[in-house]
């Protein structure tokens, strides 16, 4: 259901936007938390076109600064390998006192 929602956007586009889509893509799927940033692509992506106040507020360029938020690591040690920004895999998270 992501891949097609995903696919259907891309085919929607002009050959210079899907240029940098399809670069953001990449860069998404080459990085060590791949499933999030492709997760939050679809997510923010969705929500993009729920409104046309969604559209005004989700721009491209917004919904690229929150993918690469979650694809870069905040470091270069293993605790930086879980990006920027967070979103729920579904694994437990300790409880911060």
């Amino acid at each position: 259901m992501k891949r097609k929602r995903i696919v259907d956007h891309l085919a929607t586009l002009s050959s210079c936007e899907l240029s940098k889509e399809a670069h953001l893509l990449d860069h998404a799927l080459e990085s060590h938390t791949a499933n999030r940033a492709i997760g939050t692509y679809d997510k923010t992506l969705s929500m993009s076109k729920e409104s046309a106040r969604a559209a005004e507020r989700l721009t491209p360029a917004m919904r690229e600064e929150l993918v690469r938020g979650v694809a870069d690591s905040r470091t270069r040690t293993d605790r930086g390998l879980e990006g920027v920004l967070g979103q729920p895999d579904g694994s437990p998270t300790p409880c911060m006192e």
